[in-house]
């Protein structure tokens, strides 16, 4: 992260550089380090004076943005556990949510992801809230990049892909509900 920090700043100071978000509250699954924990350490190790700001997945699950961070296994809350540990570590004083998005109802089994699964109203609701809450409440966000705009177009991801699900947009290309609500309080002043 320093030689890469090194570079960037060399070709052009004014570039943020941002460390890729860790995977959020994996569970440990194939040996991976709890994400929490994964910024604790990298900022134990002098991470924070390589980067200008920290990138943090922030994934709603079924929560609305109000839920508890210690809600399990995730929700958006949680990035006020990152912004502890980065007090804790006097670190960058900026967050920029690298993902972050919430899943579509389907009748479709999705595994592991089932329990996510929002009607098209929850999930434009919740991801409203959590872009209200980001710009209001948590000053110290920087921004949020969604997960995703447009995987349910492409062709190549299936209907029984996740990622097909967390889309914006649908297969013809056409907004889906949480598109429109975006896209509704963009217009009305009621998100940045």
């Amino acid at each position: 992260m320093a030689a890469a920090y090194r570079g960037v700043k060399r070709a052009d100071p004014s570039i943020p550089v941002l460390n890729g978000g860790p995977a959020q509250r994996t569970g440990g699954l194939g040996g991976a380090i709890e994400d929490v924990e994964w910024l604790d350490r990298f900022l134990a190790a002098g991470g924070g004076s390589s980067v200008d700001a920290l990138g943090v997945h922030a994934y709603l699950g079924s929560f609305d943005a109000a839920a508890d961070p210690g809600c399990q296994p995730l929700c958006f809350g949680q990035v006020n556990e990152f912004r502890a540990v980065m007090e804790r570590h006097s670190a960058p004083q900026s967050i920029y949510i690298t993902e972050f998005g919430a899943l579509e109802d389907t009748s479709i089994d999705l595994g592991q992801f089932n329990w996510q699964k929002l009607s098209p109203d929850q999930r434009a609701s919740h991801l409203v809230g959590a872009l209200r809450t980001a710009s209001i409440e948590y000053p110290w966000i920087a921004g949020a990049t969604m997960f995703n705009l447009d995987h349910a177009t492409v062709g190549y991801i299936p209907s029984t892909s996740e990622q097909y699900w967390f889309s914006l947009l649908n297969p013809d290309k056409s907004p889906r509900s949480a598109f429109i609500a975006i896209r509704d309080a963009r217009q009305s002043g009621a998100l940045p």
